[in-house]
């Protein structure tokens, strides 16, 4: 869904090639996707390992991406707090795979949730944005 969703808003945000960011984040969030896939025949705790990894590298990819569209769109806090989020969660969840507990769907669900809120609000605070700077022309 990550892949998608870089995909997406690269694709409105002038194309892959002049964000660099995105397209490299689409390639780590697909090997990602092979990654857990191989992983669940070995371990949960490979498995969330695999997806803090990714947590982290995706989080800094976003988090870059959102400073460098600052200057041309504006208002990227969402996106900031976002990457600097999956960063930091990314970190929680390898440390949680070191434990001897093995995880659940739970140890990502509220990750996923907090994602999903920030998605919307970048949304809708960019279209709000875009409604306002058409009405003032």
């Amino acid at each position: 869904m990550d892949a998608a969703a870089n995909v997406v808003d690269a694709l409105r945000s002038g194309g892959l090639k002049q964000n660099r960011t995105q397209a490299f984040n689409v390639l780590v969030s697909l090997a990602t996707t092979v990654a857990v896939l191989v992983t669940l025949q070995m371990s949960m705790n490979l498995v969330l390992a695999v997806f803090g990894a990714w947590a982290i590298l995706s989080g800094l990819l976003q988090l870059g991406t959102a400073i460098r569209r600052w200057k041309s769109f504006g208002a990227q806090w969402a996106m900031v707090l976002s990457g600097g989020q999956s960063a930091l969660a990314g970190g929680f969840f390898i440390f949680q795979a070191t434990t001897p507990m093995s995880p659940t769907i739970a140890n990502v669900a509220g990750y996923a949730a907090v994602g999903a809120i920030y998605f919307l609000v970048s949304a809708v605070w960019l279209t709000v944005t875009e409604w306002r700077r058409g009405a003032a022309m």
